[in-house]
Formats: C-alpha cells, structure tokens, sequence
C-alpha cells in the first residue's frame, strides 16, 4: 500500500486524525488536487513517466500523532520535520519531502514510482 493510501485510506488506527469528517474531507480534497494538477504537468511538458520530488505537509492536533506521522514517513523513505505549534492552536505542522515519484495518477495516489 502506498504512503498517500497508508495517511488517508480508512485503515488508519481511530483517532490518528481530529475527526473522520476532516480526514474524509482531507481525502477528497488530496484526490482533486491530483486530478487538477496532473493535466497542468502534462500541458508543461512533464511526462507519466518523469521521476519528481513532491513537498508535503500535514498538520495534526497532538504531538504523539505528529511523531508517529513522522514515523511513518521515514519508514517509507521520505524525509520530514517537526513543527511546534507556534500560537495557543495546538496544531503540529509536518514538512517534508518524497521520494522520486512518476506523475502519474496511480503513483500520485499511492506515492510509489
């Protein structure tokens, strides 16, 4: 299973994300933005086949959930940071990066190349 199947798919352990509205909603949003910007690559040239590097970012309300995410990324080969909350929010910020992956729809979704 891929990374992006892994964080939004619905085997997630209860209570990872803050509810399951925001993680179904997350999930969908996640999936638009791949079909949005796949024909806007296209259309610049970039192949099914071309390898990238793709940013990331998750924000969680607990820093148990920010460390496990941070985990879970490294465990899949990816690199990533852990922010602190910088106001009375709460809100834990995950920057990072994958691995090369091909911009496809199917390696998009699943984060593998």
């Amino acid at each position: 299973m891929g990374l992006f199947s892994q964080i939004f798919g619905s085997d997630r352990p209860e209570g990872l994300f803050r509810s399951e509205m925001q993680h179904l909603t997350n999930r969908v949003h996640h999936v638009s933005e791949i079909q949005e910007k796949l024909p806007k690559l296209r259309a610049s040239g970039v192949g099914e086949n071309q390898l990238c590097v793709l940013s990331l970012y998750f924000i969680t309300n607990s820093k148990s959930k920010a460390k496990q995410l941070v985990a879970e990324l490294g465990a899949v080969g990816y690199s990533s940071t852990l922010q602190a909350p910088t106001d009375k929010s709460e809100e834990w910020v995950i920057t990072g990066t994958t691995n090369e992956i091909k911009m496809s729809e199917e390696s998009s979704l699943n984060g593998r190349t």
